[in-house]
């Protein structure tokens, strides 16, 4: 469905996350400090042992509930901490590769839930209140002329992120959160148009990115007033295909499609860079490289493949092609 048919809400105050990453089933994923006890959080770990560059505890939306059944609050949150999530995703991700990962690199061994101590805490993965569950609005980008249609990937940069890092990603991507830590950027924030409209100018436009300790964001200013017109104007068209979970993390991933006119998406990118803080835009073609690749069925195969899409990448992408004709207006 299109991004105005649905709304979204917050939960009742008082909602909180059961697992919170900090129980003792989580503590074997935990590594050591330096004091010889375990980390507490899974996130320090992260901060102490192998940082990404990339890593700052900001506040975040936490995933509470999805209902499309009640269009004005589809989807609900809670608000938290992004670190909350990385507490309980990644020390999933990692208990999974402690016990299911051979030792000596030969394959992956059969899995069993008798040592996933910890995902067995987590419980149902549907029910995401029942843990801290930190989103992301994953966007594919299409631009459409008489030409046909294409989009554009990300190879995110291992050392730069936490998440799908070494991964080709569908751009732009990122949490669901405020663009500053003061009261008035929370309520002016809480749209996910405006969250992916931030990613648009940080990962096509190498803007700074709304750290979360300065001022809020400005939607009046370029380039965000620039995107805010093109929508209204219906040179740009936004889709929701669902809410998706990484199977391995159980991290939610909001599924959107951006569909671009030519000149819309020409207007708005003369200036697009070729890197930015989280990796680089995948180029193709030796004697013209372009970073436009075609949204065809042989593309999507041999980009699945391959093996190297990020499982949110996949299935938005699969789920666009199936629905392209009602995304695309053609049929």
């Amino acid at each position: 469905m299109e991004l105005t048919q649905f709304g979204i809400g917050l939960a009742p105050e008082g909602t909180a996350p059961i697992v919170t990453g900090t129980e003792d089933a989580s503590a074997g994923v935990r590594p050591l400090a330096s004091d010889g006890r375990r980390h507490q959080r899974y996130s320090l770990a992260l901060r102490d042992v192998e940082q990404p560059r990339l890593l700052e505890n900001r506040l975040a939306w936490h995933l509470a509930g999805v209902d499309w059944s009640q269009p004005d609050r589809a989807l609900t949150f809670t608000t938290g901490t992004y670190f909350g999530g990385v507490d309980v995703s990644e020390a999933l991700a990692h208990e999974m590769a402690m016990y299911h990962v051979a030792g000596d690199g030969s394959g992956i061994l059969p899995a069993s839930w008798r040592n996933l101590g910890f995902r067995r805490l987590v419980g149902d993965p549907f029910t995401p209140s029942r843990r801290a569950t930190a989103p992301s609005t994953d966007t594919l980008t299409l631009r459409v002329d008489d030409d046909g249609v294409s989009f554009v990937l990300h190879m995110r940069a291992a050392g730069n992120v936490a998440v799908a890092g070494g991964m080709l990603h569908i751009m732009p991507a990122g949490v669901f959160q405020p663009s500053s830590v003061l009261p008035a950027a929370q309520a002016a924030d809480f749209d996910l148009w405006r969250n992916m409209m931030r990613e648009y100018s940080e990962e096509f436009l190498g803007s700074a990115e709304h750290g979360g300790d300065g001022e809020p964001a400005d939607y009046t200013a370029e380039p965000l007033a620039s995107f805010d017109r093109a929508l209204a104007a219906g040179g740009i068209r936004v889709f929701c295909l669902g809410v998706a979970l990484d199977a391995l993390t159980l991290w939610g991933e909001i599924l959107t499609v951006a569909v671009f006119d030519g000149p819309t998406y020409d207007r708005l990118f003369a200036n697009m860079v070729s890197a930015n803080a989280e990796g680089t835009v995948v180029k193709t073609g030796r004697v013209r490289p372009t970073s436009a690749l075609p949204f065809t069925r042989h593309t999507i195969d041999e980009l699945t493949a391959s093996g190297r899409l990020a499982p949110a990448a996949a299935g938005c992408i699969q789920l666009a092609w199936e629905h392209r004709r009602t995304i695309l207006g053609r049929g």
